[in-house]
């Protein structure tokens, strides 16, 4: 899957973009998402599903849309 991040502009398309590469629970249980990012360390990405979101651990970065990968 790919992760459009940061700033969204009015046609939902980003200037950035990531990879998401896998998914867990963290020690709480809470689950969690594996991102590829060549400008960000790694970070944990939560899911909020009561306000729609996906923030970085830090809650500094959104992801503001998902999209499915598509064969070359």
């Amino acid at each position: 899957m790919v992760a459009n991040i940061l700033y969204p502009i009015g046609d939902l398309i980003t200037d950035h973009f990531a990879v998401i590469t896998g998914c867990g629970k963290d020690n709480n249980g809470k689950l969690y998402f594996d991102v590829t990012d060549n400008a960000f360390d790694y970070q944990k990405y939560y899911c909020n599903c009561e306000t729609y979101e996906i923030r970085s651990a830090d809650r500094q970065i959104i992801i503001s849309q998902i999209r499915k990968s598509k064969k070359l």
